[in-house]
């Protein structure tokens, strides 16, 4: 019912749409650019990561997501109705994110939604959902079928540092395409990537990044406060790519970028306790988003430990064993001290001693309850702590233990709400 009501909104309104698909860096692209078209147009965009069989009518609709609530969900559908047959204001342009979580679920909303603009970010080796799919090649698949919706005189945008997203400009040569990303041939290209320090109770940490974009001959610089990654590049590159395929005017999107964060659990510098440093990325996990964020955990100088707070990546079938011992063995070669949480965790214990980490400096829990109690008490000053892991596992409550500050969980933390808090 929700998706019939979001199909009549669509065609009473018309809006523009800028539809958002990937294995990694959705949302976050997601909400870089709607950072990006709000100074120009009336904008609505996903919440949170809204990108399923009810996350995309709800938000077409402007409805919340009604939880485990069978009321809420009546009330929804009854909304949704008198808004899509009497709603008179709407916004200009929609940015959604478009999700697959088993085969069909991107073929089943791309006719409808026929997007002026798709961006695809990237294609995991292993992706995540990766086990409701014959192969990661069959997931890929169904992220191309986005890519086939896109209006004849649509624009494509493509993240160009991966070789098979590249693919898709040959395989659609009659659309429009921009490249973006750190080589050479992307139209619009990320440069510079360095850790912004700050000197803090004798502990010198990282208080953001900054980086230069380049579109032509223009060049833009970018500073992202409270977070560390030079992967973070890329949703801010995807988002001018969106700005110079509507010809807008780059210099009022780079000042939009001033007070951009992204989204809780991605890769956010928070205040630890003891004075500590958490680099919290507790949203969810993939390979690839694991080895990133190891990848910007080793990058940065510091006087303390440096602790990776790992827990299961989930949703890999058969691809899961091997790839958590490949994360093992970057802990061993980037971290003083692993900390694993949940169930194939073992793997990445396993990785990391064949990779040459002493047995001493591993520890396991079961749950993230308990690490947290034990992390609380062994957190010390200059200490720089990862937290990452699938949704499932819970990590947020590992932060929350850790933080100098816990009464900001709210507003600091993904999944601060009941439903989430008590499960």
């Amino acid at each position: 019912m929700l998706k019939l009501e979001a199909q009549l909104m669509l065609a009473r309104h018309r809006p523009r749409i800028v539809a958002i698909t990937g294995t990694v860096g959705k949302t976050s692209t997601k909400d870089a650019v709607f950072c990006a078209l709000t100074p120009f147009f009336a904008v609505r965009k996903s919440e949170k990561s809204f990108n399923n069989d009810f996350g995309i009518p709800l938000t077409i609709l402007g409805l919340p997501t009604a939880g485990g609530n069978p009321l809420l969900w009546f009330k929804n559908i009854v909304l949704g109705f008198f808004r899509a047959f009497f709603s008179t204001a709407y916004p200009e342009w929609l940015v959604l994110e478009v999700g697959a979580g088993e085969p069909g679920d991107i073929k089943k909303f791309s006719g409808m939604l026929s997007p002026n603009i798709a961006v695809i970010t990237r294609f995991s080796e292993v992706p995540v959902h990766v086990e409701f799919f014959a192969s990661p090649e069959a997931l890929i698949s169904e992220k191309r079928e986005l890519a086939k919706a896109v209006k004849a005189d649509g624009v494509l945008i493509l993240g160009g540092d991966d070789e098979k997203v590249l693919a898709l400009k040959s395989a659609f040569p009659d659309r429009r395409t921009i490249l973006y990303g750190t080589s050479t041939p992307a139209d619009v290209r990320g440069s510079d990537y360095t850790p912004v320090y700050e000197n803090s109770n004798m502990s010198i940490f990282p208080v953001g990044v900054s980086f230069t974009v380049h579109i032509g001959a223009h060049s833009f610089p970018i500073a992202l406060s409270g977070v560390l990654g030079a992967h973070l590049m890329q949703p801010v590159l995807a988002a001018f790519s969106v700005a110079s395929a509507l010809s807008l005017n780059i210099s009022r999107v780079a000042e939009s970028f001033r007070g951009f964060v992204p989204p809780p659990g991605r890769m956010r510098l928070i205040q630890g306790a003891n004075s500590s440093l958490i680099i919290d990325d507790s949203y969810n996990a993939s390979p690839v988003a694991m080895r990133e964020a190891l990848t910007a955990l080793a990058s940065f100088d510091g006087s303390g430990r440096k602790i990776a707070v790992l827990g299961t990546m989930a949703e890999l079938g058969g691809f899961g064993p091997k790839e958590h011992q490949k994360i093992g063995a970057l802990v061993a070669r980037f971290a003083t001290k692993l900390v694993i949480v949940g169930t194939l965790t073992e793997e990445i214990r396993l990785g990391a001693l064949r990779s040459g980490m002493s047995p001493e400096n591993i520890r396991a829990f079961g749950t993230s309850k308990e690490a947290a109690d034990a992390l609380a008490r062994d957190i010390r000053s200059g200490d720089a702590v990862l937290v990452k892991g699938s949704q499932s596992v819970h990590m947020e409550r590992i932060v929350k233990a850790l933080m100098q500050e816990p009464v900001r969980a709210k507003e600091l933390l993904v999944r601060q709400e009941s439903e989430w808090r008590d499960k």
